[in-house]
């Protein structure tokens, strides 16, 4: 087996190859055509963002070309472009995004790899309260592995912690925070408010909020305490 380092390398000339020979399309592709980069976190109502920044194609297509791919792979697949164009993100309530994620993969994924990972992994827990209420530390940890268990500060931030995107809102302030940050990049997003329901989280909840999404908390806690409900970040501003 590869060494990490070596992996990742090889995944990206990878990409690059694959692109170049039209085998795959580039993200970077819908990146340069409407001069924006959409950071895509998984459960943070992706698809419906995608069809708000990149018109020009379907949400299916675009969403299957911005898949949920985290800063610092674009970086390393295309700096240049990655570097010169502003960049944002959606985040969401930890606690939504944990059942979101949990309810997806346990009863509604279309996909192979997600089923057979569900079918495993989440095989003892019939719904998201007892999965909360008896999932153990050793077997969350591994959850972490998982895309749609990821902390979201994984996808916008570098191993230091610096924050590599430009602007975030949350899917809880959508439509006023995608009309702040598209007034500052120079887009019209103005959109028909998505409803978007919210759960006051428990105690077994919250104990795993507190341990595992921390960081992730404290962030969209200081988008949600922002006035326009949008936050804009100088260059290596650090997650808490």
């Amino acid at each position: 087996m590869l060494p990490e380092s070596l992996f990742s390398s090889a995944r990206i000339m990878y990409r690059r190859y694959s692109h170049a020979m039209g085998r795959k399309v580039s993200p970077f592709s819908l990146y340069e055509e409407e001069k924006v980069i959409f950071v895509h976190i998984p459960k943070n109502a992706g698809t419906f963002v995608n069809s708000i920044i990149y018109p020009s194609m379907s949400p299916e297509e675009s969403t299957k070309i911005n898949a949920h791919h985290s800063v610092q792979y674009l970086r390393r697949l295309n700096r240049k472009t990655f570097d010169e164009l502003p960049k944002m993100a959606i985040l969401r309530h930890p606690a939504e995004r944990l059942r979101s994620a949990f309810d997806y993969l346990k009863f509604k994924s279309p996909f192979v790899p997600d089923r057979a990972f569900a079918d495993k992994a989440l095989a003892a827990y019939p719904d998201f309260e007892t999965f909360c209420r008896t999932v153990e530390d050793d077997e969350f940890k591994e959850l972490l592995n998982w895309l749609h268990f990821q902390p979201q500060v994984s996808f916008i931030c570098t191993d230091r912690g610096e924050i590599r995107v430009d602007a975030l809102t949350s899917l809880e302030h959508l439509e006023t925070g995608l009309r702040c940050i598209g007034e500052q990049f120079g887009f019209d997003w103005s959109l028909v408010q998505r409803p978007s329901s919210k759960i006051e989280p428990n105690g077994s909840v919250q104990d795993i909020i507190d341990r595992y999404y921390a960081s992730d908390l404290a962030l969209w806690d200081a988008v949600d305490c922002a006035p326009q409900k949008c936050l804009f970040f100088p260059k290596h501003a650090r997650a808490a």
